[in-house]
């Protein structure tokens, strides 16, 4: 008996996208019910099963007219956001440069942005179980973040986690403050906290449990997590469990804008705001798009402040009492961090950058670029500590180095690898951390050759984004599905296990053993290395933060130049003095240390080799 049956014009059109959907990878469509109603999302296929992908899901009310500068408005559960299919306008920001950015980040339209912006994107993969979270905060300083550029399919598919990346207001709009309730300052760290209360609120109803989020970032959203992990609302709220912090973390002059209110003033004065009687007011009346230029000549002044309310101390400073929650760690940098310099010689057209491209790098160029590093990180001139620095980098114990390399290097160390490793080292007293340091240099990067594994190329293996690029090479592939396995287990379980590999582990860190692992495509049993006796970490720990310390009791003589003979000596100089001296001691020590291991090593290298 033959059964037919006449298939509607719906029906249809349903079996044809089904058809698409498993032979082409297209998409098809998903709802689920929200705070904001029903959403209507879009399911693709991938290698490792489906994703359904919900774009642009508003988690606030839009900060328009009056509710610019001010921290987010949660949504009204009587709001409606239908349509999830399509990514929402990233928030007011300068334009990127093109040219720097990797081929596997998505590069849309940056002039396309809207102050409607406080939105979020959900990948779900299919699973059968309760899922944990990772919560993605883009950040490429506080004037930058566009979580678009990363797309969290493959990081969902491959490690069976549901992945979030948020949008927030950044520049003047997100960290312009008046330290009073119309403009209180780190509005854009307030909207990611709204974002994680959403998800907190709603991610039950895609599957996810709101009981293992996972809060990650690079550089500043690396920033920012650590800020969170330090804010006095996470103490009583806990809206993520574990943190992944990826080469940034928020210390010092260098992140914090300590005097806000002379920043607003100034800005002020370039609108013709300082005139009216109420400027916060005239701010927010501006066009976005004449505030956003208006802003760019100040733009190292929307940075986070100490407000008393979201932060109210350096997070390290709460990490060094010890008074943190306690939270999963995992750590890590880049082996050639200092590439975020080059980065910013380029911009600068500085004649510096082509010195270092052509490697004809002279000492007295060299000097002056770590002089001007030194302002920059430290806000204030320090000519004893600019001399320290250019002596210990200029004559490294690797003598084969140039001076293109040492100053990558110093680059690196200064405002990223130092204060990671601290923080790791602090955290790891209460906290269950691991850390680890990316080695390998993609065959698709866009660095000059003499760049191993530059700023951000761990994240495109994190994402999975080099595992789906065509051009990446086998043991590219296979080293990114090793990444996202230990990233996604470590948001499983707090554990950054490699699943199908069981030679390859990933001890804890600990004050005493500091143990690192090395993220590279011949990763094996012995990819894990202690750094307890780097010289360059003791270095940074002990001269630097010494003289740092007694910047300001140090008198020079009239030629500028600082000699310990000639200074005005009181009690404070000499104690601190004492003070580097006792440094240079530490510091002396753990090198000569440092040798003798290296010399043990060899000798007993020697030894077994005698023996075969």
């Amino acid at each position: 008996m033959r059964f037919t049956h006449k298939l509607t014009n719906s029906q249809t059109q349903k079996m044809f996208l089904y058809l698409l959907a498993f032979a082409f990878g297209a998409v098809v469509r998903a709802d689920v019910s929200a705070t904001n109603g029903m959403l209507r999302g879009l399911r693709v296929e991938t290698e490792r099963g489906s994703v359904t992908k919900y774009l642009g899901i508003p988690y606030a009310q839009p900060p328009l007219g009056n509710l610019r500068f001010r921290p987010p408005i949660a949504l009204n559960s009587a709001l409606r956001a239908g349509d999830a299919t399509r990514s929402g306008l990233q928030c007011p920001q300068p334009p990127h440069l093109k040219e720097v950015m990797s081929p596997l980040l998505f590069y849309g339209n940056m002039s396309n942005w809207s102050e409607d912006c406080l939105h979020l994107n959900i990948y779900v993969p299919e699973s059968r179980e309760v899922m944990p979270i990772m919560v993605w905060l883009a950040g490429e300083g506080f004037s930058y973040a566009d979580p678009t550029q990363f797309d969290g399919t493959q990081l969902a598919a491959l490690g069976k986690v549901i992945v979030v990346t948020v949008s927030y207001r950044v520049s003047v709009f997100g960290f312009l403050s008046s330290l009073t309730a119309n403009a209180p300052g780190n509005i854009g760290l307030l909207d990611q906290r709204m974002a994680l209360q959403w998800v907190h609120d709603n991610i039950r109803k895609f599957g996810g449990d709101p009981d293992r989020v996972t809060l990650f970032g690079r550089f500043t959203g690396a920033m920012a997590v650590s800020m969170h992990l330090a804010s006095p609302l996470h103490y009583k709220e806990r809206l993520f469990k574990r943190a992944i912090i990826q080469s940034g973390i928020a210390t010092g002059s260098y992140i914090f804008e300590d005097k806000p209110k002379e920043a607003l003033e100034q800005l002020t004065k370039l609108t013709g705001c300082d005139e009216a009687i109420n400027s916060i007011e005239c701010l927010q009346l501006m066009p976005a798009d004449e505030l956003l230029k208006a802003a760019l000549p100040l733009s190292d002044r929307w940075r986070p402040v100490i407000d008393g309310h979201f932060l109210t101390e350096d997070p390290m400073t709460t990490f060094e009492r010890g008074i943190q929650t306690s939270t999963d760690l995992l750590l890590g940098t880049n082996k050639d961090e200092g590439s975020i310099c080059l980065l910013t010689l380029y911009f600068l057209n500085s004649p510096a950058y082509q010195d270092i491209i052509g490697n004809t790098l002279q000492s007295y160029r060299f000097k002056d670029l770590l002089k001007d590093n030194l302002l920059d990180y430290y806000k204030t001139e320090n000519p004893i500590l600019e001399e320290v620095a250019y002596d210990k980098y200029r004559y490294t114990d690797d003598s084969r180095k140039n001076l293109r390399d040492k100053y990558i290097q110093f680059c690196g160390d200064l405002y990223i690898k130092n204060n990671m490793e601290k923080l790791a080292r602090l955290a790891s007293v209460r906290n269950r951390v691991y850390v680890y340091q990316f080695d390998h240099r993609p065959s698709f990067s866009i660095q000059p050759p003499f760049i191993s594994a530059a700023h951000g190329d761990d994240v495109l293996f994190t994402f999975g984004l080099a595992y789906q690029y065509a051009n990446s090479t086998p043991e590219e592939k296979k080293l990114s599905l090793k990444t996202v396995a230990a990233f996604s287990n470590f948001a499983k379980n707090g554990h950054p296990e490699f699943e199908n590999h069981p030679y390859l582990t990933w001890p804890r860190y600990t004050y005493v053993n500091k143990t690192i692992l090395h993220f590279n495509v011949n990763m094996n049993e012995n990819s894990t290395v202690s750094g307890s006796n780097d010289p360059i970490i003791s270095f940074w720990e002990n001269v630097v933060q010494a003289l740092e310390h007694c910047k300001n009791t140090l008198t020079p003589v009239e030629d500028g130049r600082v000699y310990f003979l000639d200074l005005k000596l009181n009690t404070r100089t000499v104690e601190c003095l004492i003070f580097v001296l006792v440094g240079v001691i530490v510091f002396l020590i753990v090198i000569v240390a440092f040798i003798l291991r290296s010399a043990c090593s060899n000798s007993k290298s020697e030894e077994a080799y005698r023996k075969l």
